[in-house]
């Protein structure tokens, strides 16, 4: 595709900005606070900015004369236009005091020019039809992503005032007993966790049938119920079953007699009840055929930016298909995924929670007790998650499940229990020598 249109640039601007450097070089730390190189339209620019920002960082003082003399030295004085073109800077900016304006001038002539670049490689994609359609799209959001946050983006250092007053809220909230995260509804795992915290990925990890889709499926619900925006991606079972299993655990209704046809009257009015409760949460679904960490992490954007999104729950791990090549080494691609789940998670400052199948390591051993190094099919799981809870079905006290805290990069680790009724798909908080109603 081609274009023969003058991308956006102002060189007047370019020029004062320049020529304001020349004028008084205590602008020029300034600039370089919103301007680089490339963001200059012209070659002759680029090289001139780069020419006066190295005088500058060796500590030389930069003016015509000085600034002749490097350009001279990288033997660009016929690129730049020579002499008479540096006394025509000079004289392009009348006063060095509007360089911070003249450099935003340039630096929104730079962001246009780049949503062009964009723009033409989206085209380009599409045209070009190389890849899957999920990829196609994932390398779009992410370009578009990228100019955002180059736009919007804050300032990379910040006064120690501002960080003093983000530690005193900190500090009010831990005295006033809110928690720094997200509560998930389970008061012991709660106190030793803090909650679930925004930019962390945690992992939920057991064998097949302990519990791990139904604690996501708790966790879910409490934070839904608490009016945080949750996004649950199911790649296991159905929406409609997920839906069912989370509508039988608000209901306390044997998911079996649903089934079987064995509800009582009052059974399927707390049912129905609880249908109409789950409407009512800030909570979506994503169920797919083939559900890609490409398609989950476009899915979290897009769900960010729409109606904004408070937690990620992905259930489960081994079930995402990676991003790279269908060849590479499984472990490859497990590491794939949850280095993209940390990132997704940290570029969209919500938590994400992830559950992860453990191999058979357990099932070896005489109590059949997890530890980290049973995370199935990859070590980075544990390198990149914040926290790892490993579960256990305890066999000496039925209706109890273990919580393992196994990993956690700021806090203590340690063993909490829930109750678990295995009926109803639903943990509860566990309270000692009391065992769970219908165990």
């Amino acid at each position: 595709m081609t274009d023969d249109r003058t991308p956006p640039y102002n060189r007047h601007a370019e020029q004062a900005v320049l020529g304001s450097m020349l004028r008084d070089n205590r602008c020029i730390d300034d600039v370089q606070l919103i301007l680089t190189a490339e963001d200059f339209y012209t070659d002759c620019h680029q090289r001139l900015f780069r020419a006066v920002a190295d005088l500058h960082a060796a500590g030389q003082g930069v003016d015509l004369v000085t600034l002749a003399e490097e350009l001279h030295r990288r033997r660009h004085t016929e690129d730049v236009g020579g002499p008479a073109y540096l006394a025509e800077l000079w004289d392009a900016a009348p006063t060095a005091g509007n360089a911070g304006h003249y450099a935003r001038i340039v630096r929104a002539k730079a962001t246009f020019r780049a949503l062009t670049r964009v723009g033409q490689c989206i085209a380009e994609e599409g045209f070009n039809q190389t890849g899957t359609e999920e990829e196609a799209v994932e390398r779009a959001e992410r370009e578009v992503f990228a100019l955002s946050d180059r736009t919007l983006g804050a300032d990379d250092d910040v006064a120690a005032d501002v960080v003093a007053g983000e530690v005193f809220d900190r500090i009010d909230r831990y005295c006033s007993g809110v928690a720094a995260g997200l509560l998930t509804g389970f008061t012991d795992l709660d106190a030793k966790t803090g909650g679930l915290h925004a930019g962390q990925l945690l992992l939920v990890a057991a064998r097949t049938g302990v519990g791990k889709t139904a604690l996501g499926c708790g966790i879910t619900l409490n934070l839904a119920e608490a009016g945080h925006r949750v996004l649950f991606c199911t790649l296991e079972q159905e929406r409609a079953e997920v839906g069912e299993r989370m509508a039988c655990s608000i209901a306390k209704v044997d998911s079996h007699a649903l089934r079987k046809n064995r509800l009582t009257a009052d059974q399927r009015d707390r049912l129905r009840a609880a249908v109409e409760q789950l409407r009512a949460m800030p909570l979506h679904f994503d169920h797919a055929p083939r559900q890609t960490i490409l398609r989950i992490s476009a899915k979290a954007r897009r769900r960010k930016r729409r109606g904004g999104l408070d937690a990620l729950v992905v259930d489960y791990l081994q079930l995402v298909e990676s991003s790279l090549p269908s060849r590479a080494p499984r472990y490859e691609q497990v590491g794939d995924i949850s280095r993209r789940l940390k990132g997704l998670a940290k570029e969209l400052k919500v938590p994400v929670v992830c559950m992860a199948q453990l191999n058979r390591s357990p099932e070896d051993r005489a109590d059949r007790r997890p530890r980290l190094s049973d995370l199935r099919e990859s070590g980075n799981l544990e390198q990149d998650a914040d926290t790892v809870i490993l579960l256990h079905r305890p066999q000496e006290e039925p209706g109890c499940i273990e919580l393992d805290i196994a990993k956690q990069r700021n806090g203590p680790t340690g063993v909490e229990r829930l109750a678990y009724h295995a009926q109803w798909t639903r943990f509860d908080n566990y309270a000692a020598g009391q065992p769970p109603v219908g165990a």
